[in-house]
Protein backbone atom coordinates (compact mmCIF):
# COMPACT_ATOMS: atom_id res chain seq x y z
CA UNK A 1 0.00 0.00 0.00
CA UNK A 2 1.28 3.62 -1.01
CA UNK A 3 -0.14 6.40 -0.19
CA UNK A 4 1.57 8.44 -3.14
CA UNK A 5 0.77 8.57 -6.17
CA UNK A 6 4.30 7.72 -7.62
CA UNK A 7 5.11 4.35 -5.74
CA UNK A 8 8.06 2.23 -5.55
CA UNK A 9 7.90 -1.47 -7.96
CA UNK A 10 10.95 -2.89 -8.82
CA UNK A 11 10.64 -5.41 -11.33
CA UNK A 12 14.46 -6.26 -11.72
CA UNK A 13 14.91 -7.09 -8.32
CA UNK A 14 12.54 -10.03 -8.17
CA UNK A 15 13.32 -11.44 -11.60
CA UNK A 16 13.98 -15.15 -11.94
CA UNK A 17 16.46 -17.45 -13.88
CA UNK A 18 14.97 -18.05 -17.15
CA UNK A 19 13.88 -21.33 -18.44
CA UNK A 20 16.05 -23.08 -20.65
CA UNK A 21 19.40 -21.79 -19.80
CA UNK A 22 22.42 -23.59 -18.51
CA UNK A 23 24.90 -22.55 -15.87
CA UNK A 24 27.55 -21.60 -18.04
CA UNK A 25 24.51 -18.94 -19.83
CA UNK A 26 23.86 -21.13 -22.93
CA UNK A 27 20.60 -22.29 -24.32
CA UNK A 28 17.30 -21.02 -25.32
CA UNK A 29 17.42 -17.17 -25.67
CA UNK A 30 13.94 -16.59 -26.94
CA UNK A 31 10.70 -17.16 -25.47
CA UNK A 32 8.19 -20.09 -27.33
CA UNK A 33 7.95 -18.45 -30.52
CA UNK A 34 6.94 -21.69 -32.43
CA UNK A 35 3.97 -21.84 -30.27
CA UNK A 36 2.85 -18.16 -30.12
CA UNK A 37 3.62 -16.13 -33.35
CA UNK A 38 5.68 -19.03 -35.59
CA UNK A 39 2.74 -21.57 -35.82
CA UNK A 40 2.69 -24.61 -34.12
CA UNK A 41 0.68 -25.49 -30.90
CA UNK A 42 -1.54 -22.37 -31.29
CA UNK A 43 -1.86 -22.13 -35.50
CA UNK A 44 -0.84 -25.60 -36.56
CA UNK A 45 1.86 -24.28 -38.85
CA UNK A 46 -0.52 -21.89 -40.92
CA UNK A 47 1.06 -18.83 -39.80
CA UNK A 48 4.96 -19.82 -40.23
CA UNK A 49 4.67 -18.20 -43.75
CA UNK A 50 2.89 -14.94 -42.50
CA UNK A 51 5.02 -14.36 -39.37
CA UNK A 52 7.40 -12.48 -41.61
CA UNK A 53 5.16 -9.83 -42.77
CA UNK A 54 4.07 -8.74 -38.84
CA UNK A 55 4.97 -5.29 -38.24
CA UNK A 56 5.11 -5.29 -34.53
CA UNK A 57 7.65 -7.17 -32.19
CA UNK A 58 5.97 -10.07 -31.23
CA UNK A 59 5.77 -11.66 -27.82
CA UNK A 60 9.00 -14.34 -27.26
CA UNK A 61 10.79 -12.62 -30.28
CA UNK A 62 12.96 -10.53 -27.93
CA UNK A 63 16.11 -12.17 -27.71
CA UNK A 64 16.96 -12.57 -24.07
CA UNK A 65 20.47 -11.97 -23.25
CA UNK A 66 20.13 -11.71 -19.64
CA UNK A 67 19.16 -15.45 -18.44
CA UNK A 68 16.56 -13.77 -16.29
CA UNK A 69 12.66 -13.35 -16.61
CA UNK A 70 10.24 -11.50 -15.01
CA UNK A 71 8.74 -13.42 -11.44
CA UNK A 72 5.38 -15.79 -12.88
CA UNK A 73 2.00 -15.49 -10.88
CA UNK A 74 2.74 -18.96 -9.48
CA UNK A 75 5.38 -19.31 -7.07
CA UNK A 76 6.97 -22.27 -5.77
CA UNK A 77 8.70 -21.84 -2.14
CA UNK A 78 9.69 -24.75 0.13
CA UNK A 79 8.44 -24.61 3.52
CA UNK A 80 11.20 -23.98 6.24
CA UNK A 81 10.71 -24.98 9.94
CA UNK A 82 11.08 -22.76 12.63
CA UNK A 83 11.89 -23.24 16.31
CA UNK A 84 9.89 -20.52 17.84
CA UNK A 85 6.90 -21.42 19.60
CA UNK A 86 4.15 -19.94 17.03
CA UNK A 87 2.29 -21.77 15.01
CA UNK A 88 1.13 -20.18 11.71
CA UNK A 89 4.91 -19.55 10.48
CA UNK A 90 5.48 -18.77 6.40
CA UNK A 91 9.33 -18.96 4.95
CA UNK A 92 11.55 -15.68 4.78
CA UNK A 93 11.96 -16.80 0.93
CA UNK A 94 7.57 -16.27 0.48
CA UNK A 95 7.91 -12.48 1.65
CA UNK A 96 11.05 -11.40 0.52
CA UNK A 97 9.86 -10.57 -3.42
CA UNK A 98 7.51 -8.72 -1.92
CA UNK A 99 9.59 -6.96 0.04
CA UNK A 100 12.31 -6.53 -2.76
CA UNK A 101 9.85 -5.25 -5.34
CA UNK A 102 7.85 -2.52 -3.01
CA UNK A 103 10.72 -1.05 -1.50
CA UNK A 104 14.10 0.41 -1.64
CA UNK A 105 16.81 -0.13 1.08
CA UNK A 106 16.13 2.55 3.95
CA UNK A 107 12.27 2.29 3.91
CA UNK A 108 10.09 1.12 5.75
CA UNK A 109 7.97 -1.73 6.16
CA UNK A 110 5.04 -2.16 8.01
CA UNK A 111 3.32 -5.76 8.96
CA UNK A 112 0.16 -5.25 10.67
CA UNK A 113 -0.07 -9.14 12.01
CA UNK A 114 3.63 -9.41 12.65
CA UNK A 115 3.53 -13.02 14.35
CA UNK A 116 6.54 -14.58 14.59
CA UNK A 117 8.27 -11.63 12.98
CA UNK A 118 9.05 -13.24 9.96
CA UNK A 119 8.41 -10.03 7.66
CA UNK A 120 10.78 -7.98 10.19
CA UNK A 121 13.49 -10.27 9.84
CA UNK A 122 13.71 -10.27 5.72
CA UNK A 123 13.28 -6.73 6.41
CA UNK A 124 16.06 -5.98 8.37
CA UNK A 125 18.22 -9.02 6.08
CA UNK A 126 17.50 -6.90 3.18
CA UNK A 127 18.01 -3.15 4.95
CA UNK A 128 14.55 -1.52 5.45
CA UNK A 129 13.07 -0.48 8.66
CA UNK A 130 10.22 -2.48 10.33
CA UNK A 131 6.57 -1.81 12.03
CA UNK A 132 5.31 -4.78 13.02
CA UNK A 133 1.72 -4.91 14.85
CA UNK A 134 1.24 -8.03 17.33
CA UNK A 135 -1.47 -8.61 20.31
CA UNK A 136 0.00 -11.44 21.68
CA UNK A 137 2.56 -10.72 24.31
CA UNK A 138 3.96 -13.42 23.77
CA UNK A 139 4.28 -13.33 19.67
CA UNK A 140 6.13 -10.37 20.56
CA UNK A 141 8.66 -12.03 22.81
CA UNK A 142 9.56 -14.00 19.75
CA UNK A 143 9.76 -11.38 17.43
CA UNK A 144 12.51 -9.05 19.65
CA UNK A 145 14.42 -12.61 19.74
CA UNK A 146 13.80 -12.87 15.68
CA UNK A 147 15.08 -9.46 15.23
CA UNK A 148 17.68 -9.90 17.96
CA UNK A 149 19.66 -13.02 16.11
CA UNK A 150 19.32 -10.83 12.46
CA UNK A 151 21.44 -8.12 14.59
CA UNK A 152 23.96 -10.14 15.51
CA UNK A 153 24.01 -11.79 12.26
CA UNK A 154 24.84 -8.28 10.61
CA UNK A 155 21.27 -7.39 8.93
CA UNK A 156 20.50 -3.57 9.45
CA UNK A 157 17.78 -2.66 11.59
Amino acid sequence: MSKQRRYCFDAAAIKEPAVGYGPDGTGRRRGNSTSFRGGGAYTHDRVKNNSATVERESHGLTPNESGKRNRRSVWTIATRPYKGAHFATFPEELVRPCILAGSRPGDTVLDPFAGSGTTGAVAAQEGRNFIGIEINPDYCEIIWQRLDACCRKGAAT
